[in-house]
């Protein structure tokens, strides 16, 4: 929506739809571990395992662009006249559940620290 660039998200709703699915085949799924009944995914399949990153972000100076951008791979200027930018934009979007969230994006890598790599389980019964 608004360019090339890393996107976090302020509710976890709205990454799970962009989450990563373990192989149910993968020696870390939760599958294929011995685990205590409480900590199985009950009516584990491969697409009910996700895998998010909890990350710590250095937003700076964020502006906020209502419209999507598709455009962009670069935060825009401060300035028109200046060659300094923001660090990052923000805006708000909906995802498939409807609720709507803050997102930031950046556009260099170094903003962001993987701070948790968080594994669960999601049900069919979940998304309501």
């Amino acid at each position: 929506l608004w360019g090339r660039g890393i996107y976090f998200a302020e509710k976890s709703c709205y990454s799970d739809e962009f989450a990563f699915h373990p192989p149910a085949n993968s020696p870390d799924s939760v599958a294929n571990r011995e685990l205590a009944p409480t900590e199985q995914c009950r009516g584990h399949t491969e697409h009910s395992e996700r895998e998010l990153i909890l990350a710590k972000l250095l937003v700076g100076r964020a502006k906020e662009i209502m419209q999507p951008r598709p455009d962009l791979t670069l935060p825009p200027r401060i300035d028109i006249s200046s060659p300094q930018r923001y660090d990052a934009v923000t805006s708000y979007t909906r995802g498939e559940n409807g609720i709507p969230t803050r997102v930031w994006i950046v556009y260099e890598n170094g903003r962001a620290y993987p701070d948790y790599l968080v594994r669960y389980c999601r049900h069919n019964n979940d998304r309501n």
